[in-house]
């Protein structure tokens, strides 16, 4: 799915080397023929929402917990400054999270779980949003989700490890400290 990762089977499979293509994978636009908001519940969470919304696909600890907190107090920071920003959330539930929420008593005013959705809606969802977010620390590899908010057509904040391979693709709003995301979203 990138060209590091291509790289690193043909290394293991020598045998195969010419056999190798990269297949970018993620949005898929046969199945977005006919958006509709098929959840009248989840879009009056979302278009009810007046401030600066934010929008995660997937587990947002599943990469990274501390870059996760990093978003969080971020948020919370922000949202002092009399200007309301709140992430929505699409995908599994995570213990880890519904931990951090509790221990530092995050509410509904900076965090909303809009459960797991199918790709159509989650896609529907993230155009709504005034920017996605994507937490990552892994070396190599682009994942699925960045083809997704790319097709979302919206700004991508990238929260994580610079220089990794998903970061040089994105190649903009790269945030490893709360200074940098806060940048980012204020922009």
């Amino acid at each position: 799915v990138s060209k590091n990762m291509k790289e690193r089977y043909r290394s293991f499979y020598g045998t195969y080397i010419d056999k190798f293509q990269i297949i970018y994978n993620g949005y898929d636009d046969q199945r977005m023929s006919q958006p509709v908001w098929q959840d009248q519940g989840l879009k009056e969470k979302v278009d009810g929402f007046d401030g600066i919304r934010i929008g995660i696909c997937g587990t947002l600890c599943q990469y990274s917990v501390i870059y996760t907190k990093l978003l969080l107090e971020t948020i919370t920071h922000i949202n002092t400054s009399h200007k309301k920003v709140k992430l929505f959330h699409m995908g599994k539930e995570d213990s880890r999270l519904t931990g951090i929420l509790k221990a530092n008593q995050y509410g509904r005013e900076i965090y909303e779980y809009l459960g797991y959705l199918p790709s159509e809606l989650c896609l529907l969802t993230l155009q709504k949003m005034d920017m996605n977010i994507i937490i990552n620390i892994r070396n190599q590899g682009l994942g699925t989700k960045v083809f997704d908010y790319i097709q979302a057509d919206r700004p991508v904040i990238y929260v994580g490890k610079k220089h990794t391979e998903l970061a040089d693709f994105i190649n903009r709003n790269i945030c490893t400290t709360r200074k940098e995301l806060e940048e980012a979203i204020r922009n």
